[in-house]
């Protein structure tokens, strides 16, 4: 029921996560009924360990399957279809663990910003995208995928982002104006500013068709780390992360940061900041002995 109302309402990649996490548990269940009622916490800590050890889920994707579990049944309290247990998911993870494997330098990013020639067109495009994320704040790719030509006003771009709704307005640099002037899109029948998606396609067509263009992004932006020699395998995720991490650096506070992601919650934004590195932290002790000192 969950699956039709998110599809009815257009919230296909929701709907899509919720088919995962049925599937997941059938398979974990063999192929068995799973009735409500047997979401103990015995259970919910059985397939917590199941997801890590057996599947090889990381933390965070075993917590997103825990937190679709967690929705079902407190809907299913709710509407009286089982007892409310307290404490039922305490002893199983469903918070955000800190992802630093999704953060570049900012070395990395001048490399990725001076290769002018990659190896494919796929791999160009994808490097402009990156960059067009980047420099917008760190916008997500599904928002930069839907920005319409009428998000762009003056100097700015005004959106509601795709997943929550939060509206955002962000200041176009100066770089990133050249880049949209370059490879914007040029069919006058389209609604979006760049030529990611295919504006002859609505609904759950067009969300398939965003989910094949991000795989094929993703795939170009690994052979991009490649080329440019990157620490870390590349996503179009480590453009948001970075940017924030990067702006940690710079000492914005993180309400800030918060807010210029879309972030409802500046608990959101801690799980994106890598800690300060190695040698910062150092600094900052050495500092602290030099005021003793006087």
């Amino acid at each position: 029921m969950l699956i039709e109302q998110q599809t009815a309402n257009g919230h296909f990649s929701t709907a899509q996560l919720y088919r995962s996490v049925l599937r997941s548990v059938d398979l974990y269940n063999a192929h068995q009924p799973l009735a409500l009622n047997d979401l103990t916490p015995a259970w919910l800590k059985a397939y917590e360990n199941y997801l890590t050890r057996h599947r090889g889920c990381t933390l965070n994707t075993t917590s997103t399957y825990l937190r679709c579990l967690q929705t079902i049944y407190n809907r299913a309290v709710q509407e009286g279809v089982v007892p409310y247990t307290p404490f039922q998911f305490h002893q199983v993870f469903t918070g955000v663990k800190r992802n630093h494997s999704r953060t570049l330098t900012a070395s990395d990013i001048r490399r990725v910003i001076r290769l002018h020639h990659p190896r494919s067109a796929a791999t160009t495009k994808a490097r402009i995208y990156f960059l067009l994320m980047f420099g917008l704040q760190g916008l997500s790719f599904v928002d930069l995928a839907f920005l319409k030509k009428s998000d762009r006003r003056g100097n700015y771009i005004v959106l509601q982002r795709h997943k929550t709704g939060v509206p955002l307005r962000i200041y176009i640099p100066r770089q990133v104006h050249a880049l949209l002037r370059e490879y914007a899109s040029t069919d006058p029948h389209s609604p979006y500013l760049l030529p990611i998606l295919n504006p002859q396609l609505t609904g759950e067509a067009l969300y398939r068709d965003y989910r094949n263009k991000l795989r094929r992004v993703n795939k170009a932006l690994h052979r991009l780390a490649v080329e440019c020699r990157l620490h870390i395998p590349l996503n179009s995720y480590c453009a948001r992360h970075t940017w924030a991490t990067l702006a940690k650096y710079c000492h914005i506070p993180v309400p800030v940061i918060a807010e210029c992601l879309g972030h409802a919650s500046p608990t959101t934004t801690e799980a994106y900041l890598k800690g300060y590195d190695d040698e910062v932290m150092a600094k900052a002790n050495l500092q602290v002995m030099a005021k003793v000192r006087g």
